[in-house]
C-alpha cells in the first residue's frame, strides 16, 4: 500500500506504444532536464552578437514551457500588485482586462513589474533602462525580465547584476522559430513560490520538448536567424525607408506621437532568401 503522495497508473504497453511513436530517446525520463538547462546556459553566450552577465547569481533555474509560463505564474501569484510598462507586450491586457499599465516613474513600492528585455514593442532596451532600475531598486520593487526576444535581437547586451531583478526568463520560441514546442529556463535568485516551482520540484517538465531543444542548440547557434537574414534584412529596411531593430523579424518607423510603430519584415525576408513569402 501507497500511503501519503499516491501516484497515477503505469501501464508499459502504453509506454512502449510511446516509444514507437516518438522514439525511446525522445521519452526519456528527468534526466534530460539538467542537461537542457546546462546547454541552454551556454547556448545564450555562445556568440559576440549578444551576451548575459550576471547569470551566476541566479542559482535556481527551473524549465518553463516558454516565457509565457513564466508570466502566467506571475499573474497568478501578484494579481493586482503587477504592473508593466506601455507599449508591454499584449498578452498581459489579452489575460487581465485591467493589468496596470504604468510609466515606471509611477511605480511604488508593493508593485511587481514585468519588463521585456529586449523591449517586446521594439527590439531595443526598454527606454531609460538605467533609471528604471535605479528607481526599482529605491523603492524596493522586484522586476521580473521577460526575455523572450532575446536570441532574435542583435546587439543585446543584457547585465542583470541589479538587485532589482527577482528573475529571467528565457526560451527557444524566437531565437529558433519554436513556437509550438516551448521550453525554455526561468533563472530566480532564489526559489519562487508559485506554478513554476512546484511543477519543476516534482519534474512535471515534457522530456520530449526538452530533447528537441537540446538537439536544436546542438544544431544551430542562438544567432542562427542574423546570420541567415542579415543582408536581406538590411535590403528591406532599404527598400521600404524604415528604421532598423535589434529584432531581425521587425522594423520601426516613426509615428505621429514620436514613438515607434512595428512594421512585421518576416515575409519579405524569406521571399528573398527562401523564395517562400511566408
Amino acid at each position: 500500500m501507497q500511503r501519503g503522495r499516491s501516484r497515477p497508473l503505469y501501464d508499459g504497453k502504453i509506454h512502449h506504444a510511446l516509444e514507437k511513436v516518438l522514439g525511446k530517446a525522445n521519452i526519456r525520463e528527468p534526466d534530460i532536464f539538467p542537461e537542457f538547462i546546462e546547454k541552454f546556459s551556454r547556448w545564450l553566450n555562445a556568440t559576440d552578437d549578444m551576451s548575459v552577465n550576471g547569470l551566476e547569481h541566479f542559482k535556481r533555474r527551473d524549465i518553463i514551457r516558454g516565457v509565457t509560463h513564466s508570466l502566467d505564474d506571475l499573474h497568478v501569484r501578484y494579481g493586482s500588485q503587477l504592473v508593466v510598462l506601455p507599449d508591454e507586450y499584449k498578452y498581459h491586457l489579452r489575460i487581465k482586462a485591467n493589468t496596470r499599465v504604468e510609466k515606471f516613474l509611477n511605480w511604488k513600492k508593493g508593485d511587481v513589474a514585468i519588463v521585456s528585455v529586449p523591449f517586446s514593442h521594439t527590439g531595443m532596451f526598454p527606454e531609460n533602462w538605467n533609471e528604471l532600475l535605479s528607481h526599482a531598486e529605491k523603492e524596493e520593487i522586484p522586476i521580473h525580465i521577460d526575455a523572450a526576444w532575446f536570441g532574435i535581437c542583435k546587439d543585446i547586451h543584457l547585465k542583470i547584476e541589479s538587485k532589482a531583478i527577482h528573475s529571467v526568463s528565457f526560451s527557444l520560441s524566437k531565437p529558433l522559430g519554436l513556437g509550438s514546442y516551448q521550453i525554455g529556463v526561468r533563472y530566480s535568485r532564489e526559489r519562487e513560490d508559485g506554478p513554476v516551482s512546484v511543477i519543476n520540484d516534482f519534474n512535471y517538465g515534457t522530456p520530449l520538448l526538452a530533447h528537441v531543444g537540446v538537439e536544436l542548440m546542438s544544431a544551430f547557434p542562438i544567432n542562427y536567424f542574423h546570420e541567415k537574414y542579415g543582408e536581406a534584412y538590411q535590403v528591406v529596411i532599404s527598400k521600404f525607408g524604415l528604421t532598423s531593430s535589434p529584432a531581425i523579424h521587425i522594423a520601426l518607423e516613426r509615428n505621429n506621437l514620436g514613438g515607434w510603430n512595428q512594421i512585421g519584415v518576416r515575409g519579405f525576408l524569406r521571399w528573398l532568401v527562401d523564395g517562400d513569402f511566408k
